[in-house]
């Protein structure tokens, strides 16, 4: 997936809409994909968009290396809202930096109109939103030999304070689709949480 800049008309009217969404539709066509080695693996597409079953940030072989094959979606996604200020509506109005498509079509929210880079650095996939004059960098990866996605943000500039908020979405299902809300026992742990999907057969 080579780098690209998503350009989008200045022009008022229907042209500046068509050309929106033939960006998002090229975007959507663009995937990426990371592995840790042992067959789990994420990936998505450019704009951010899930457009199929196989769309995660982290779906895991944990029955590996005796079956690489039997994948789990454990991480759907993250759901990124940024802002200036100390609250939403105190400086500026909220961005959702993340998209969904959903089954009727619609794409809500428009996270993908944030975007102004994305792209590969070496292998690791790259996006650059802009928000106001602030420059936000996020990027993923797998550590080798883990069931373990890593999602890094990291301003690049910037003349105020950035707000992030994140939302993780989990589940554990099978790769291929399909989903009976599974229960998850969730306990806290110092800075965080942890998940563990009521599921027969995983660890």
């Amino acid at each position: 997936m080579p780098p690209t800049r998503s350009r989008f008309s200045s022009h008022d009217g229907n042209d500046a809409e068509a050309e929106a969404d033939a960006a998002l539709a090229a975007a959507e066509q663009r995937e990426w994909l990371i592995g840790n080695g042992l067959g789990s693996y994420a990936s998505g597409t450019a704009a951010g968009s899930r457009t199929r079953s196989y769309h995660g940030l982290l779906v895991a072989a944990l029955n590996a290396p005796a079956d690489p094959c039997d994948r789990t979606l454990l991480v759907t996604a993250v759901e990124e809202t940024a802002w200036h200020g100390e609250a939403p509506g105190d400086d500026t109005a909220a961005t959702a930096l993340w998209s969904q498509r959903w089954c009727d079509g619609r794409v809500e929210p428009q996270g993908w109109r944030a975007i102004v880079h994305v792209g590969l650095e070496g292998s690791v996939p790259t996006w650059r939103f802009a928000i106001g004059d602030t420059l936000l960098e996020k990027r993923l990866w797998m550590q080798p030999g883990a069931h373990t996605t890593t999602v890094h943000y990291r301003r690049l500039q910037g003349s105020r304070p950035l707000q992030l908020a994140i939302d993780v979405l989990v589940n554990a299902r099978s790769h291929h689709g399909g989903s009976d809300h599974p229960a998850l026992g969730v306990r806290p742990i110092p800075h965080g949480m942890v998940g563990e999907p009521a599921a027969a057969g995983l660890p």
